[in-house]
């Protein structure tokens, strides 16, 4: 039986059609990373041209914002480092959602953001690359995120 004979674009080309299905099995049959598949139906290149517009102090916020896994009280709580889920301003659980969008705390700040009121949804605000660059920007301004208080950032 004879060893068919192929090109080595032709390999290189297989591999990357292999690896690209696999990826993808694994993304959509994963038991983790639900929240992530909110923002992202699949795995793509286009997914980093977000992040190359961001420094590695708000590409960090950023990724933190996306799998909701951010110092923020509701996380905290479900992790039981907390006993209280909510927010200061009273009003509700602190979420990424929460401090992004509603929360009164934040109300001064968040005018300097038009890209805050410009999206209408988490998922618009977290995926397209000038809101998702207001939203960490805005997300360290508020200074919720102690881990972030020695970073340099770039002023939006």
């Amino acid at each position: 039986m004879a060893q068919e004979l192929i090109s080595p674009q032709e390999q290189k080309q297989r591999l990357k059609g292999w690896v690209l299905e696999e990826c993808t099995r694994q993304w959509n049959g994963s038991e983790t990373g639900a929240y992530v598949r909110r923002y992202l139906a699949s795995p793509a290149a286009t997914v980093l041209s977000t992040y190359k517009a961001l420094t590695k102090p708000l590409s960090s916020m950023l990724t933190q914002m996306r799998t909701n896994k951010i110092g923020l009280a509701t996380f905290l709580h479900k992790i039981k480092v907390t006993d209280d889920p909510y927010c200061d301003c009273g009003t509700a659980e602190q979420t990424v959602s929460h401090v992004l969008f509603d929360c009164t705390l934040f109300t001064t700040i968040r005018s300097e953001y038009p890209e805050l009121s410009a999206s209408s949804t988490l998922k618009g605000l977290l995926t397209e690359s000038k809101a998702a660059l207001a939203a960490s920007s805005f997300m360290q301004r508020t200074g919720l995120l102690k881990q972030f208080r020695y970073s340099s950032f770039p002023t939006v």
